[in-house]
């Protein structure tokens, strides 16, 4: 390699090395974003709730903290809430727990219901008490969403393209 040309080979590794990544960040933020489009509109169900002393159909995404929602089993829970009346309700929390057995509710023996469980038998009411990022499961979102560590390949290729720009500055 002649040493006025050397530059070029070293330009030309940076330059590729700028392309691959760029594509990649794009790449991940868009496929990132279509997944979090397609989650938040396979979370939306019809619920019934009270409202003002009549029962209505209403989106769940539109819950709101007071409203005293119908429970039935296989119904997927968005939010938190308290037992109020039922029969018979079990619920399948091995998603937020990792317990596989069912957990019965009642008033006397957990009358608490946790948003991300499957009402698994039984039908009743309860008290809306966390909606959105104010539910259980909102929150262990937040958290999660906080913490994000680079992958070790992401690492791997950190350092590697620290290693191939010094390279390139040297020459």
């Amino acid at each position: 390699v002649e040493t006025d040309q050397g530059w070029i080979e070293g330009t030309a590794i940076i330059i590729s090395i700028a392309v691959v990544t760029t594509t990649q960040a794009v790449t991940n933020w868009t496929k990132a974003k279509k997944f979090e489009e397609m989650e938040r509109d396979q979370s939306i169900t019809e619920v019934q709730v009270f409202r003002n002393g009549h029962e209505v159909t209403i989106d769940s995404s539109e819950l709101v903290t007071g409203d005293l929602m119908i429970i039935e089993g296989g119904m997927m829970l968005s939010v938190d809430g308290i037992f109020v009346h039922g029969s018979h309700i079990k619920t399948n929390e091995s998603a937020m727990t990792g317990e596989p057995d069912l957990i019965k509710k009642s008033l006397e023996k957990d009358p608490f219901f946790l948003s991300g469980t499957l009402v698994e038998e039984g039908e009743g009411r309860m008290l809306v008490v966390g909606v959105g990022m104010e539910s259980i499961q909102g929150r262990l979102k937040e958290a999660t969403d906080e913490v994000q560590a680079d992958t070790p390949l992401q690492e791997h290729l950190t350092d590697f393209a620290d290693k191939v720009a010094r390279v390139a500055f040297s020459m």
